[in-house]
């Protein structure tokens, strides 16, 4: 390869682990509002249960300066191994939890109950790379939900029966009345 062409291949590698490392640092706007400089924060939690391992809250960010404020769900697990524990961290903000219940809704009601002929995966993504959604085991002819916690991270993934789901579709429901 010529100086040009090694030129252009180094350019793209680094693009590419930059953009890379602008994903695994997302952050949801209210951890933006409360991370930003010049601003007294006031961070208040509304716990609010726990479904399989997971904790949920409703989480208030208010600039006690403006009273400006910021909301969203945080939910967190520890995960734990021979050693230590690591505690798993989402937050969905206020302007994701509709699309969020609609997509679980949907999970629960339209596709959970159909067939298909291939493996197919069906899930909702936040700024911050949670996820929650369903994959069909065409092998086996079931689907199996899940949610995962923190997007580059294969520990933080939580399976759910049909029960799980309907107590976290209650606690975001709870989350969303708790920011009002």
């Amino acid at each position: 390869l010529n100086k040009i062409g090694l030129a252009a291949i180094f350019v793209c590698l680094s693009l590419i682990s930059v953009g890379q490392d602008v994903a695994k640092d997302a952050k949801s706007k209210a951890q933006e509002f409360s991370s930003s400089s010049g601003k007294l924060i006031e961070k208040e939690w509304a716990r609010l249960g726990a479904i399989k391992d997971m904790k949920v809250s409703a989480v208030r960010y208010r600039d006690l300066i403006t009273a400006n404020s910021v909301s969203a769900m945080r939910i967190e697990m520890d995960v734990k191994d021979k050693y230590t524990t690591d505690t798993k961290i989402a937050e969905v903000d206020k302007d994701e939890i509709d699309g969020l219940l609609k997509s679980l809704d949907i999970i629960k009601r339209e596709v959970s109950t159909t067939k298909r002929e291939r493996y197919t995966e069906i899930v909702f993504t936040s700024r911050t790379g949670f996820q929650a959604g369903c994959y069909y085991e065409d092998q086996k002819g079931v689907w199996s939900v899940f949610v995962k916690i923190e997007r580059f991270d294969k520990d933080s993934y939580v399976f759910m029966t049909p029960e799980d789901l309907d107590g976290l579709i209650l606690l975001v429901k709870g989350a969303l009345a708790q920011m009002g």
